[in-house]
């Protein structure tokens, strides 16, 4: 294997949680849940984080798919992108981030209009964008738990 393959595999498959033998698209959602939780508990880091990963995400999951093939299970970059949009201002509580990863691993699984068709873009794209989608839908469908669970503790 090339030096370079090596990178893109690496990359591409979460530090090697993509070899994960069962679900590894969940055991990365699940690890990333964990990184978010310990290190990530500065606004700025964290949405820079997002930004910088998530062209990266494209461009190595392009790469590894000449090598595993279209959308292979061992990429699981793209859950990364969409667990940390899922998550994003949320607060940092084990009911939300648990209820957060449960949604995502939910619409990424269930593929619902139009996240589906999403993996027929070209290239890294396709394997991304479905789960950016993803992380939208379950992002905003924690946002109106979160905002429904504060009224109602509230008032």
């Amino acid at each position: 294997m090339k030096t370079n393959t090596i990178f893109y595999s690496i990359i591409a498959s979460f530090l090697g949680v993509g070899y994960f033998p069962i679900a590894p698209a969940t055991v990365a959602s699940g690890i990333l849940c964990i990184i978010i939780w310990f290190f990530l508990r500065s606004t700025f880091i964290y949405i820079g984080t997002l930004i910088i990963l998530f062209p990266i995400s494209v461009w190595v999951s392009t790469k590894a798919e000449k090598y595993w093939g279209k959308d292979s299970r061992k990429i699981v970059i793209d859950e990364v992108i969409g667990m940390l949009i899922t998550l994003l201002f949320i607060p940092r509580t084990i009911l939300f981030f648990g209820t957060g990863f449960i949604l995502f691993r939910f619409f990424d699984i269930v593929k619902p209009f139009p996240i589906g068709h999403l993996q027929d873009f070209s290239k890294g794209w396709g394997v991304v964008m479905d789960d950016v989608i993803a992380g939208m839908y379950s992002g905003i469908i924690l946002w109106i738990i979160v905002y429904f669970y504060y009224f109602f503790m509230i008032h």
